[in-house]
């Protein structure tokens, strides 16, 4: 899963919990968190997963990539694949999983003309390098690019100059509909770049609101790539629920979306723009549910999560999906009234959860220090290898 999360994961932390809650997914990239290395640790508290790398400005609260790998899967760092990093150009991190066989990059670049060329260079010399890892399953490169690869974006020749260096190298891009919506207008921006010859036809993809920053969160399946240490002899099911709920829903998103068809548009442009809206309502009322069957998985629920939580949370990215597409101000003021509230009750059960657990441990110096251990991600690792 890629996202760029626009900052503030101190207080969004506690969403991103609540929406990881019991998922399956394996690895997170998240864009511009704006830590620091002094408190970027406490990402590690995060559902069962570690800070495997992570780029941090030295002279900006801004900007900033990472990477988290399920606790479940040993990876390493690849440090020289990162000396092509630069602040506000190039802000990458990167691991290999070693259990699947794969590469996994996170790139930021800022939205600025002036730095583009360097940027296609620093891209170029990359995937040059890249080119030469044949011992891996396929390398996956997360970014929040900020060049717009809709046929309908208003830089048709930053688009025409990326694509074409991707192409060049081997590599395609994965999504084609909006990943950013903003003053009513959507932009493909982020994308997971993958090898051409080594993407099964079978690579699943998701498009989806999770109501935490202007973008939307990008997902990919990779479960193919699972080694039978993680998964067992069963076959592991992909399907969409077609439940009356869902369907209802999906009747009504289509019936209060805004397609952006517009008489001034080209037919090409809105053609564009109509089936990048409808695909990702359909993913919405019906995503993809993935089932895996680990052995020895431990849990990644949270306790403190209640069902009324789970649901306010689904709602919360309801609203936001329908804020970003509303010029009404008290919609949108009402929307941001909700999520405050939603924080302050996540936190206060995460806090009525923890007390909990430190009253009735009969040494409760040492329950409250695992407690503030948990919640600052303070985990133990050899080099850069993982714990197992």
């Amino acid at each position: 899963m890629h996202l760029n999360v626009q900052g503030g994961l101190i207080d969004k932390i506690t969403d991103l919990e609540v929406i990881l809650d019991g998922s399956n997914i394996l690895i997170i990239c998240l864009n511009e968190h704006w830590l620091a290395k002094d408190n970027i640790g406490f990402l590690n508290s995060l559902n069962n997963n570690n800070l495997a790398h992570f780029y941090c400005r030295e002279n900006s609260g801004h900007g900033g990539s990472c990477i988290l790998v399920n606790s479940n899967l040993e990876y390493k760092t690849r440090e020289y694949l990162c000396i092509f990093s630069s602040d506000s150009v190039f802000e990458m991190s990167c691991v290999e999983v070693i259990a699947l066989k794969i590469i996994v990059i996170s790139i930021y670049r800022v939205p600025d003309d002036s730095n583009l060329k360097l940027f296609l260079n620093k891209l170029e010399d990359l995937l040059t390098l890249l080119n030469t890892f044949n011992q891996v399953n396929n390398v996956y490169t997360t970014a929040d690019f900020n060049i717009d690869v809709l046929e309908s974006t208003n830089k048709p020749q930053q688009r025409f100059e990326f694509l074409s260096l991707i192409k060049t190298y081997g590599f395609q891009t994965n999504f084609a509909s909006p990943t950013r919506i903003a003053n009513n207008n959507g932009s493909c921006i982020d994308n997971i770049l993958s090898l051409k010859l080594k993407s099964g036809s079978e690579n699943l993809t998701m498009n989806l609101e999770l109501g935490l920053s202007d973008h939307r969160a990008i997902l990919m399946d990779i479960s193919s790539n699972v080694s039978s240490q993680l998964v067992s002899a069963e076959p592991r099911i992909k399907r969409r629920i077609f439940s009356k709920k869902n369907i209802d829903f999906f009747v009504n998103q289509l019936n209060i979306t805004n397609w952006h068809v517009l008489p001034e548009n080209s037919l090409n442009d809105n053609i564009t723009n109509f089936f990048g809206f409808f695909q990702n309502i359909f993913d919405e009322s019906f995503p993809l549910k993935f089932f895996f069957f680990y052995k020895n998985k431990p849990s990644n629920k949270k306790k403190w999560i209640t069902t009324g939580i789970k649901i306010s949370s689904i709602k919360k990215r309801e609203l936001s999906r329908q804020a970003k597409q509303s010029t009404d101000v008290n919609f949108i003021n009402y929307v941001k009234e909700y999520k405050k509230i939603f924080r302050k009750v996540c936190k206060l059960s995460k806090q009525m959860y923890n007390s909990s657990i430190i009253n009735n441990a009969e040494n409760k110096s040492k329950a409250a220090w695992e407690v503030v251990k948990s919640e600052l991600g303070c985990k133990n690792h050899v080099g850069t290898f993982l714990i197992s």
